[in-house]
């Protein structure tokens, strides 16, 4: 069995079903145990786009294909196609020309 070093694992494979604030993990032959949470919440990538754009190329070097939120400014969210290009980089693909917030996670 190959072994997963934690910081290779998809923090949104998880979920918290349990309500302790740890998720469970299994690492190759070592067998499973819990991890914090907020371990996985410190990684996290914010792209401002300024200049208004239909296609926003973002670097995050997060080593992950990340969970992607797009937002205006004012909070508001916008649907777009997300394609990632590897683990450290993602295109937004929008609708229209428009400058705000992705939030990677």
């Amino acid at each position: 069995m190959s072994e997963t070093k934690i910081s290779e694992l998809d923090p949104m494979e998880f979920s918290d079903v349990e309500g302790l604030g740890e998720i469970p993990v299994a690492i190759g032959d070592v067998g499973t145990y819990r991890v914090k949470i907020r371990e996985f919440a410190k990684r996290g990538y914010t792209h401002t786009q300024t200049t208004p754009a239909d296609i926003w190329v973002i670097n995050h070097n997060l080593g992950y294909r990340p969970h992607i939120t797009v937002s205006l400014e004012d909070g508001s969210e916008v649907g777009c196609e997300k394609k990632y290009v590897n683990d450290n980089t993602v295109t937004i693909n929008l609708a229209v020309s428009i400058s705000g917030i992705a939030y990677l996670s």
